[in-house]
């Protein structure tokens, strides 16, 4: 025999928990789309060894324009897309 429970809330509370079930729900069935299209940032070391040249080298180049640093904390990092944009030149 099943059991029923009667709950009183306001609309804006039942409103509140659909829409965290709503969003809980997309960012599941879509998390791996996000990640496939996430952009994935190198460090300086990084970009250095794909691009067979010095760290000092990478850091030239940001300085000049052809790579834009992005500083996350403390760290430089570098656009995947931009150092394969540099090889394919």
């Amino acid at each position: 025999m099943e059991s029923t429970i009667v709950i009183t809330m306001s609309v804006t509370e039942f409103q509140n928990i659909i829409a965290e079930a709503v969003d809980k729900a997309l960012e599941q069935r879509f998390e791996p789309l996000r990640r496939r299209f996430e952009e994935r940032m190198l460090t300086t070391k990084e970009v250095a060894e794909v691009l067979r040249v010095s760290e000092m080298t990478v850091y030239n180049m940001a300085k000049r324009g052809d790579l834009t640093q992005i500083k996350i904390g403390s760290k430089t990092m570098y656009r995947e897309s931009e150092v394969t944009r540099i090889i394919n030149t």
